[in-house]
Formats: C-alpha cells, sequence, structure tokens
C-alpha cells in the first residue's frame, strides 16, 4: 500500500507499515481494521485519521492532511 501511494503521489516523506495483529500496540488502541491511514504531524501527534468513503479511501482527502502536516512543518 505504501509503494503504491509513492507511486501515486509525489510526497518523498517517511511512510511507516504497521502489521495489523492482536498482539500489536498500535493495533489495540487504534483498531486499524481493515486499512487505515494516519498522518503524524510534526509533533508527533495524529493529525489526521483517514475513514472509508462508500468502501474506498479518497486519495484527495490524505493528500491534504499531507500537505497541512508538512505546511506546519516549514
Amino acid at each position: 500500500i505504501a509503494n503504491d501511494f509513492i507511486q501515486a503521489t509525489e510526497y518523498r516523506i517517511p511512510l511507516l507499515i504497521d502489521p495489523v495483529s492482536k498482539t500489536n500496540p498500535f493495533s489495540e488502541v487504534y483498531c486499524p481494521w481493515p486499512i487505515r491511514f494516519y498522518v503524524i504531524d510534526h509533533m508527533k501527534k495524529l493529525s489526521y485519521i483517514a475513514e472509508p468513503i462508500e468502501g474506498s479511501f479518497p486519495l484527495e482527502l490524505i493528500r491534504n492532511a499531507f500537505d497541512d502536516a508538512i505546511q506546519q512543518c516549514q
């Protein structure tokens, strides 16, 4: 998923993939199943949590969240 996102956008920022698992602390707290996208800002806080709309994730909303987070860092 991360590689597809990198190829579909021009972002060259760190991307993390956290496997979903019952023993994964992130999964236990944020319930990212089946797929969720999170943007963590420069203060290391979740600034955006994407939720599916009609079964998909609008890339434009995720791009806007990235743009906002990147702009805050500049």
